[in-house]
């Protein structure tokens, strides 16, 4: 009799299990770049709010205050990487007076962009200082060079 009952459930189960399931279509070129920009302008826009608090007169502890802490209990894979880059952001703003907030903005863009296609984490500023400087230095090539340093950065580490 139990034979009999598993084999009646095998006949009814085939053809629901047999069933192709839905595809699911991946997100178009045009999806994926408008989250990335998206998502790297969120990233950047922190450095231009935190030059702006800097420059009213915050101090660097005040403008990290205002940043809102994670718990410490949550694993590093798990952690907010916006919030994590929000303060590197903020950091940067106050240790590297000596480059404007275009100079960064455009260096976290960069970063971000890298990091969302290779899914690694990129070096902070703190790494390139100099080659940072020397980009900001380069007024009309600015963008493109950040890039390329960006690209060299992601090439020294493979």
């Amino acid at each position: 009799m139990n034979r009999y009952l598993n084999l009646l459930v095998l006949f009814i189960a085939t053809p629901v299990l047999a069933q192709v399931p839905e595809p699911w279509p991946a997100p178009s070129s045009s999806e994926l770049t408008s989250a990335t920009a998206d998502m790297c302008r969120l990233q950047s826009k922190s450095i231009l709010a935190a030059d702006k608090l800097r420059r009213d007169g915050k101090s660097r502890d005040e403008v990290l205050a205002l940043v809102p802490a994670e718990p410490q209990d949550v694993p590093a894979a798990k952690r907010v990487r916006l919030l994590e880059v929000t303060r590197e952001n903020v950091e940067d703003v106050f240790d590297f007076r000596d480059l404007g907030p275009y100079t960064l903005y455009m260096f976290r863009w960069n970063v971000c962009a890298r990091e969302l296609l290779t899914v690694t984490r990129m070096a902070r500023a703190a790494t390139v200082h100099p080659q940072l400087a020397a980009c900001q230095s380069r007024y009309s090539e600015t963008q493109q060079c950040l890039q390329d340093l960006v690209l060299n950065v992601l090439k020294a580490r493979d």
